[in-house]
């Protein structure tokens, strides 16, 4: 059986050979979007005779507050779709809507109710961890400073969020899947893109890479199966959402690359616990989608037949 989701990579002449050039062009606005705020870093470094990376760990002790950070961060973001829109309508002579689902109209259900369940899971598992170590628990909530996340949280992480699945689930796996006829190599390329693209994140140098790389991996690995089996892209998109605004805004921790001033901080993150459970809730929500998406076992995986030639 063909999957319909990874099969508009021949409409869209998306193979390996001619993603190349937009993959590279799209990686480099991605950069070059970083740079109003390395310069802003840049520039409070040398003022305060630090490194950048004294400015890195603690922005608001050099002047920087974190709602200006995070905004600054997040014009990566935009910059970089607006870089994936243009290579999608000029490289490909496509509809940008065409890396979100072959469905003629978005479900807009699976855009919501999906994520709003991962964010009780990730709830769930703070209240237990609560009541077992409150001292870890540090109440930091003030609403001067939670209005303004909130605001960004709204506004502003959707492009993250958004541009990370449009470019890596969206566009990237369905090429390298078109290009070996099976979805496969497409589902562990685009995560380990995904994994490699986090690798820079401060709880990396805190915990180390070998650690989080397979927590990033499966994420990345778990919302490229649920596109391939749900055909679309808007699951992905609303749990990838809701787990970054639950980081954002309810509960962080020490060495996060989403260290706000949320509701709570966690003094020291349980990494071996926190993944266990992170893949359990993946089960779960696999499951989940499975019974009420009426999803058919096996999924499909095979993208076109072995006479269909890759075009150019």
């Amino acid at each position: 059986m063909i999957n319909r989701f990874l099969q508009r990579a021949s409409d869209m002449r998306l193979n390996i050979r001619s993603v190349g050039g937009g993959f590279l062009f799209v990686l480099g606005m991605l950069f070059l979007g970083q740079m109003p705020l390395s310069l802003v870093i840049g520039s409070l470094a040398s003022g305060h005779n630090v490194t950048v990376q004294d400015v890195n760990d603690n922005p608001e002790k050099f002047g920087l507050s974190t709602e200006i950070y995070l905004s600054l961060a997040m014009f990566s973001f935009i910059l970089a779709m607006a870089a994936l829109w243009f290579v999608i309508r000029f490289f490909h002579n496509g509809r940008f809507r065409q890396i979100v689902s072959p469905n003629p109209r978005l479900r807009w259900g699976r855009l919501l109710l999906p994520g709003l369940i991962w964010f009780v899971f990730s709830a769930g598992y703070d209240v237990y961890s609560w009541y077992m170590h409150p001292e870890l628990y540090t109440l930091t909530f003030h609403w001067k400073s939670f209005l303004p996340l909130l605001l960004i949280g709204l506004f502003l992480l959707p492009f993250q969020t958004s541009f990370e699945e449009f470019f890596l689930r969206g566009y990237l796996m369905p090429a390298v899947s078109y290009g070996t006829r099976n979805a496969i190599p497409g589902l562990l390329v685009s995560a380990t893109v995904f994994a490699l693209m986090h690798s820079f994140n401060p709880e990396v140098d805190k915990y180390g890479f070998l650690t989080m790389f397979p927590y990033y991996f499966g994420f990345g690995f778990f919302l490229g199966l649920i596109a391939v089996w749900d055909q679309g892209l808007e699951i992905p998109l609303s749990l990838h959402y809701f787990n970054n605004l639950y980081s954002l805004l309810i509960v962080t921790f020490e060495g996060s690359a989403l260290r706000t001033s949320a509701v709570f901080t966690l003094k020291e993150m349980d990494m071996q616990a926190s993944m266990i459970y992170f893949y359990i809730s993946m089960l779960v929500i696999t499951f989940l989608c499975m019974l009420f998406c009426r999803w058919k076992w096996p999924p499909a995986l095979k993208v076109r037949e072995n006479n269909e030639g890759v075009q150019e």
